[in-house]
């Protein structure tokens, strides 16, 4: 079973990467502050041969990525324990002009085109971050080409998804696709619902002290939403009716649910069933919604 959770941690390398984006960016321009002090000293010092000064004001303040990442160990580190528990390990590292945040699932992710389409489909959001670092790395590194890229990889060293920006643009590799497998991530609606039992126990926790209670369950290709009362309701007409009138508010939500189950579950017609009872577990109102 593919889990919710080792899914959404293919796109955790880009949220953490732009945490080293914005942090390797500001410590540079801290860096910039203090060196244009010094600059401003050399100009100032009449000490100092002119030749010399010249070659300060002209000079870049790192001469390799390697020295422009050494500077910035303190944030990478901080960055590499945030990112510890996610479902992946996480490496920086310089190779000649290259900075990688290389990524290394703690299972195996099987690379299937809805893998890759969702790589590619979150690369747009933050394309203008990484053209950000690059600028920073022109700026103030002495390479001729400098790169950024992304590496994600599973546990025996097979590739899941690359990209490279480069002031040329971007280039990206996917993961050889595995034939055969499956495009959806999971196999039955009772797995989409086990994966994402954080969220659900949340939306439990949410409900305290309204009056009632929430379960979501499966129950074959139908997911559950149960809601009980903590008291004793009489079933009547009148009660059905307001239920069925304010059915309306949620009908989108409800369809946008179906939608993602047909996307992510591997089913053909799933359904989500509305429940409302009581503490005796009388059914005061239940509603199918289906695509």
């Amino acid at each position: 079973m593919k889990s919710m959770k080792k899914f959404l941690t293919l796109f955790a390398g880009f949220a953490l990467a732009l945490v080293m984006v914005f942090s390797l960016a500001g410590c540079g321009s801290d860096n910039e502050d203090e060196s244009t002090g010094g600059k401003a000293n050399v100009q100032d010092d009449d000490d100092k041969d002119d030749s010399t000064a010249g070659k300060l004001l002209n000079s870049k303040m790192f001469a390799s990525v390697q020295e422009y990442l050494d500077a910035q160990k303190d944030q990478v580190d901080a960055v590499i324990e945030q990112n510890k528990n996610s479902g992946m390990s996480m490496e920086v590292k310089a190779d000649g002009d290259t900075l990688i945040y290389r990524y290394v699932y703690d299972e195996t992710v099987t690379v299937t085109q809805y893998v890759i389409d969702s790589f590619d489909s979150s690369l747009d959001l933050y394309k203008s971050q990484f053209e950000s670092i690059l600028d920073e790395m022109e700026k103030y590194i002495d390479a001729k080409n400098p790169a950024v890229q992304l590496l994600y990889e599973n546990p025996d060293g097979s590739l899941v998804y690359s990209c490279l920006f480069t002031s040329d643009g971007v280039k990206t590799t996917p993961g050889t696709i595995v034939e055969g497998e499956s495009e959806k991530m999971f196999a039955t609606v009772q797995d989409y619902v086990a994966a994402q039992q954080d969220l659900i126990d949340e939306a439990k926790s949410s409900l305290e002290g309204s009056g009632m209670v929430m379960d979501i369950q499966a129950d074959g290709d139908t997911l559950i939403y149960r809601y009980t009362y903590e008291m004793v309701v009489e079933a009547t007409e009148e009660l059905a009716a307001e239920f069925e009138a304010n059915l309306s508010m949620y009908q989108a939500q409800f369809d946008a649910v179906i939608a993602e189950i047909e996307q992510l579950v591997d089913v053909e017609n799933p359904t989500v069933r509305l429940i409302y009872e009581d503490s005796e577990g009388t059914v005061l109102y239940t509603h199918t919604f289906t695509k």
